[in-house]
């Protein structure tokens, strides 16, 4: 059920081996990775787990956002910065 997919995608949840069975996904270690990076707002490890690392960087320094701590896309509307700033 598409309820339960947030719990299958944490990391080290029981039933994550399954998902590919009972959803048709797959996260391999590179995915797990970037996600704790996008987490934790790590840019310089989202880089270099990146498909393409050197597009990644030219794309982040091409288009630097206003402040450090978040990207161009969300800006001050980052949901981890805010959800962060409120715990």
């Amino acid at each position: 059920p598409p309820d339960l997919l947030p719990l299958f995608f944490r990391v080290g949840h029981p039933l994550q081996p399954f998902q590919k069975m009972l959803f048709g996904i797959h996260i391999n270690e590179r995915d797990i990775k970037m996600a704790k990076f996008r987490k934790s707002l790590d840019w310089e490890g989202q880089i270099k787990t990146a498909i393409d690392p050197e597009k990644a960087r030219k794309k982040r320094s091409e288009n630097p956002p206003t402040e450090e701590d978040v990207c161009t896309m969300c800006a001050s509307f980052c949901a981890i910065k805010v959800g962060k700033e409120k715990i």
